[in-house]
């Protein structure tokens, strides 16, 4: 084998090693692995917006990692906070954490839902294709703890009192 075509052969391989490498970094980077070792997407913070996958189809919303109030363990973000609430999207299950933190938890909740669809840029039905748990804590309120309530706008929201 001439030296020439050896150089020729060892440049078409580095060539096309850097080629897969390159690739797989690209599609990579954006991806995380969960613990038991799926991969799950982690919005770039820099796209305008990103889709999250629901069993009706996908929804696509505001980049939430844009402007974090806080990031969280798992790739999660906390992207509304306040004295009567707070929001975290984790990516690895495309779903929403919500917790409502004052006792006037009808008011509250309001509010969070309001400034939820805002924040996502998305409408209530949209809203409703979403994972969501909204919860109250035992030290808000005992009678209300423990149960995921949803959006009330959606057909599996729950009222927090009868008489709503």
């Amino acid at each position: 084998m001439s030296k020439i075509y050896k150089i020729i052969l060892f440049v078409f391989v580095l060539m096309t090693v850097g080629i897969i490498g390159y690739y797989f970094f690209a599609i990579s980077r954006n991806y995380s692995l969960g613990e038991n070792g799926e991969s799950f997407f982690v919005p770039s913070p820099s796209e305008p917006k990103f889709e999250i996958k629901t069993k009706n189809g996908k929804v696509t919303v505001n980049n939430i990692y844009k402007n974090p109030i806080k990031n969280l363990s798992q790739s999660g973000v906390r992207f509304l906070e306040n004295e009567s609430y707070i929001a975290d999207f984790y990516p690895q299950d495309q779903g929403f954490l919500m917790v409502i933190e004052n006792s006037d938890v009808q008011s509250a909740r309001d509010m969070l839902e309001k400034d939820f669809l805002e924040v996502l840029g998305i409408s209530e039905k949209e809203a409703c294709k979403l994972k969501i748990t909204l919860s109250v804590p035992f030290g808000v309120n005992e009678d209300l703890a423990g149960e995921n309530y949803g959006l009330s706008f959606c057909p599996d929201g729950k009222k927090f009192f009868e008489n709503q």
